[in-house]
């Protein structure tokens, strides 16, 4: 899946969104329709967190893709570490026919850092093939001893310039994760190239953003996971086919 957005001035035209589109009647099932026809897809994100997962009853309660977490790097110590379920859900997810992708929680502090990360992400990935592509996850720490409570904003965008550019070079494609404060740090048409997977929780997104995908809830409620889970929309295909709703 190609979430990219082409010309980078388009990073903050959002026009090809129509929210009066959205149907968000029921909270776990948000839909984005153009002439009665849903052209969004409904996917979750998760990690070690969530457990263990019945990803057949998930696919069967009308999720299409997932969002793994692939591992994570310390928000104080810095070290890496994968998730312990990772290899098991993207198995399982893709054994049920759900579409799949990878999300990696940065805290570098250095391009040198974020290029470590990725090369982590590569090589547990292996050569497995993915549906959407590799996320780079860096949420500023509000905690004055984390270790990127203190990044200025060429700093933050440096980082996931060099995660991205190297999960690139690895053969995978990369997309840059956040919510409007996260991704205030960046210079969003300087990223614009790789796309946003963008996180609001809401009726509707309030951010001028082109992005590819929307984490619209953390709270969601899904068969075959226990608890509540990030829910999330794919709008790829009004960006591509340049569809106004």
């Amino acid at each position: 899946m190609d979430t990219s957005v082409g010309d980078a001035s388009l990073a903050r035209d959002n026009s090809v969104f129509d929210w009066s589109r959205l149907d968000s009647s029921d909270p776990n099932h948000y839909a984005y329709k153009l002439d009665g026809t849903t052209v969004s897809k409904l996917g979750v994100d998760v990690s070690e967190h969530q457990e263990e997962i019945d990803w057949e009853k998930v696919r069967a309660d009308g999720v299409s893709f997932a969002y793994l977490r692939l591992g994570y790097r310390g928000t104080v110590a810095g070290n890496i570490v994968v998730d312990s379920l990772f290899r098991k859900n993207l198995r399982n997810a893709k054994a049920a026919g759900l579409k799949v992708g990878a999300y990696f929680y940065s805290q570098a502090t250095t391009a040198a850092e974020a290029e470590e990360e990725a090369d982590f992400v590569l090589k547990r990935l292996d050569g497995n093939e993915l549906d959407y592509p590799v996320a780079f996850d860096l949420e500023p720490s509000d905690v004055m001893a984390g270790r990127s409570s203190q990044m200025s904003a060429q700093e933050l965008a440096q980082v996931a310039l060099a995660f991205c550019k190297r999960i690139e070079q690895g053969g995978y494609t990369a997309i840059v994760y956040g919510n409007q404060v996260d991704l205030g740090y960046y210079d969003l048409e300087e990223l614009a190239s790789y796309g946003y997977w963008y996180a609001e929780y809401g009726s509707t997104p309030s951010m001028r953003l082109r992005f590819a995908l929307w984490q619209y809830s953390n709270a969601g409620t899904i068969d075959g996971i226990d608890g509540p889970v990030d829910v999330d929309l794919d709008l790829t295909s009004l960006l591509h086919d340049g569809a106004v709703g």
